[in-house]
């Protein structure tokens, strides 16, 4: 089960969804609906858009599809399918291919302008990312991040400010191995 969490004085509260197991949230910039993507027992996962104030939740992509980050004016928001990158509108019809993705790229955020998204590429210690151009479809580098101490992996998610300028993100550093010798006399 979903459940907000007051920052200040409140009450904590339980979004009425029931059966679904969930994948990831998100929320939309007028803090009055929540977009979650998981699915329902014995179907394939999907993206709705939760209304907190009618406790309603209404599909936003087809069975099979998710939805990613949503545009900072609220009006779309961002899908892949089979490596196709597309921007899909909040309220319905059909969404507008806007570039391909490469294997284990994937969208970190909107820029705050809604005009750019940044994307993520693992290789090895290193994660690049790119500012893509949702006007021309032009990706260019914008950053590479580099694990800070030899023989550490990323893990987890990428957080990235709005600008791209600041990033946070977590490693981990296995400093211990076991070895088991057999043999010896």
């Amino acid at each position: 089960r979903l459940m907000l969490l007051p920052t200040g004085p409140g009450e904590s509260r339980f979004l009425n969804v029931d059966g679904v197991y969930f994948e990831s949230l998100g929320w939309f910039p007028d803090s009055k609906h929540v977009a979650f993507t998981g699915n329902e027992p014995a179907r394939p996962v999907r993206t709705w858009m939760y209304d907190l104030d009618s406790d309603k939740a209404t599909p936003l992509t087809a069975e099979g599809t998710r939805g990613g980050p949503v545009s900072p004016d609220g009006q779309w928001f961002v899908t892949s399918d089979a490596h196709q990158l597309s921007l899909a509108p909040v309220g319905g019809g059909a969404p507008r291919r806007i570039s391909q993705l490469q294997n284990g790229e994937a969208v970190v955020r909107w820029s705050a302008d809604g005009s750019h998204l940044f994307l993520r590429q693992p290789e090895g210690d290193t994660i690049k990312i790119s500012r893509l151009d949702l006007a021309t479809g032009h990706k260019e580098p914008w950053q590479t991040l580099k694990v800070p101490e030899p023989g550490a992996e990323f893990v987890g998610t990428l957080a990235l400010s709005a600008d791209g300028k600041a990033c946070a993100f977590s490693f981990q550093h296995d400093l211990a191995n076991l070895y088991l010798v057999t043999g010896l006399k």
